[in-house]
């Protein structure tokens, strides 16, 4: 059995309050932002079999991200970089906002949503970095308006580049090898993390609509392997 250890998990499944419970015993509760029933939704019906339930996320000021997450080492702290990393996460778009530029979740300037090349609005699954950097899968995945799984993992090769790789639903749709390395050791004060919108543009930018549970970051850059294991564990489910 491949070992998933996670480095953070957050649950996505109250049915109120302002706590999104980090359940790896990490100690890492991240925080709902805005108002419940104008920015987000808590206790959704599970999007799929395991999850309780799911978050939803609208695209109303304030708060991007929807959970802000306390900053976490992964990626470069600005000088120097800190570790890869993997970041996983169901998400269902609203089925009215098929297309839209979006983020599921960014992790230190990486970013893991819904879009295409510099923020035009697509139904594709999509990774980028920042400076803006996007790569994207070429099958319009969202336009079913069903939940998938999105997955993302990092690495910084011996050379000082980075390669990412993006999977949808446990298959490998994109990679960007040999990219600049980015990061820094805080975007917005607090935090340079979170979930259901861009960190780094915490005024607006990248809001998602939809739906989102299951989120899972690791301290590692794990492989299409471990893509595959959490894909094929929810379908065992």
């Amino acid at each position: 059995m491949l070992a998933l250890s996670p480095y953070a998990y957050y649950r996505l499944d109250e049915t109120s309050g302002t706590v999104a419970t980090d359940s790896s015993g990490n100690g890492r509760n991240a925080t709902y932002q805005g108002t419940s029933g104008t920015h987000y939704l808590l206790g959704q019906t599970s999007i799929v079999a395991g999850l309780a339930h799911s978050l939803k996320t609208f695209g109303a000021n304030p708060g991007y991200p929807k959970v802000a997450i306390p900053s976490v080492n992964l990626a470069s702290n600005g000088s120097a970089w800190v570790s890869d990393f993997f970041v996983a996460a169901w998400a269902k778009p609203d089925s009215s906002q098929l297309s839209q530029a979006t983020a599921v979740t960014e992790i230190n300037d990486y970013y893991l949503g819904q879009g295409g090349a510099n923020g035009s609005a697509t139904t594709n699954a999509y990774m980028g970095g920042y400076p803006v950097a996007n790569w994207w899968g070429s099958q319009t995945t969202f336009a079913d308006g069903n939940a998938h799984l999105l997955t993302m993992t990092v690495h910084r090769n011996a050379s000082g580049t980075c390669d990412l790789y993006l999977y949808v639903d446990g298959s490998a749709v994109q990679s960007a090898t040999g990219t600049t390395c980015t990061g820094h050791s805080l975007i917005v004060v607090g935090t340079n993390a979170g979930i259901g919108g861009r960190v780094s543009f915490s005024g607006g930018a990248g809001p998602y609509f939809g739906e989102i549970g299951g989120v899972a970051i690791f301290s590692s850059a794990l492989d299409a392997r471990h893509a595959l294991a959490l894909w094929t564990g929810y379908l065992a489910r």
